[in-house]
């Protein structure tokens, strides 16, 4: 039987989310893989602690808490991360995950991966790796792969042998003014040279956006999927995907449980605003008009499309006096309000 070492990070606030990442990877587990959970936590509740061991039903595994009271990082939560080689010694790798992540998937794949010259197994952030300036900026060079922290791969052993922990904290030290990524920034600078990039269905993104317009993303195409931005559990949604899985997981949890509403409402709306989008992207069949819906107003010109976000729009009111029919007019208003 192979042990996977998988660590996570949180609070109490974040602990119910914590939890669908927990109920996810149990899931997909397969019979052989013996799963040890490292929760390395600043505040977590007794009676939380009691409902994360309770995921052991879903498939037995053992869950570790490791209470940090005085983060050295300034008390910096995402920081946390980086005690890994110092808090957890015994396991020779570890896989780190965000909490806002879940796994479609058995990880065996990814444990299989050889590690034993680089640092890290990790995907490259197709966001940050184009700013050249911030590359620069933290010292890594702008020709350097920047990764996401969302999901690490550590050779744990090899930093614990390396004494990484104090290469961590000495950077963030000397560098803390310049850091936007904080955690992400320091690991990306201390393992420069020293990861191995693997392929994006280990830290997938899964927005619309994100990806190739005409991709309808599978499993296949994502084991471990990352909502860096879209957190799943609010009810608005632009064009996300895998929230059905999302909320597949959830109802695993003590949580579900105990208000199951309003995780339902909450699905609710998210069907809602999705169904809003597909009307609203029906305009691209349209030469003349304006249209809204209650998160975006759109101005169609001759098939030129002028799309502004609702939070952005401050003068309702003088766009409107544009609308030649009082009816439509006031019928916009209220979209607003």
């Amino acid at each position: 039987m192979q042990d996977y070492n998988i660590c996570l990070c949180s609070d109490e606030n974040y602990a119910k989310y914590m939890a669908v990442t927990i109920a996810s990877i149990l899931k997909n587990a397969d019979e052989e893989e013996n799963i040890i959970f490292h929760i390395i936590e600043t505040n977590i509740s007794e009676n939380s602690k009691n409902k994360l061991l309770s995921l052991k039903k879903i498939k037995n595994c053992e869950i570790k808490f490791y209470r940090v009271e005085n983060n050295k990082y300034n008390n910096l939560a995402m920081c946390l991360r980086l005690l890994i080689p110092e808090l957890i010694k015994d396991a020779d790798k570890v896989l780190y995950l965000d909490s806002d992540i879940i796994v479609n998937g058995s990880l065996k794949e990814l444990f299989n991966i050889d590690i034993n010259d680089y640092y890290a197994l990790v995907v490259k952030d197709l966001y940050v790796d184009i700013d050249k300036e911030h590359k620069e900026l933290i010292g890594i060079g702008k020709d350097k792969t920047y990764f996401n922290s969302g999901m690490v791969l550590l050779n744990n052993r090899l930093c614990i042998n390396d004494n990484m922990t104090k290469k961590f904290y000495q950077y963030f030290n000397e560098s803390i003014g310049k850091l936007k990524y904080i955690d992400q920034d320091i690991l990306n600078y201390c393992f420069v040279d020293k990861v191995k990039i693997i392929d994006r269905k280990w830290n997938f993104l899964p927005f619309r956006d994100y990806n190739i317009k005409s991709i309808h993303p599978t499993k296949e195409d994502a084991v471990i999927i990352h909502f860096v931005a879209h957190k799943p559990w609010k009810a608005k949604k632009d064009r996300t995907y895998f929230l059905d899985d999302y909320w597949r997981y959830y109802q695993y949890t003590p949580w579900f449980f105990e208000e199951p509403v309003t995780a339902i409402q909450t699905m609710m709306q998210q069907k809602i605003y999705d169904y809003e989008d597909i009307r609203f992207r029906s305009n691209y069949f349209k030469f003349f008009g304006i249209y809204a819906n209650s998160s975006k107003l759109q101005i169609v010109i001759f098939g030129i499309r002028i799309t502004i976000d609702a939070v952005d729009y401050r003068n309702i009111a003088k766009i409107a006096w544009w609308i030649p029919v009082r009816k439509w007019r006031e019928a916009f208003k209220n979209k607003f309000r």
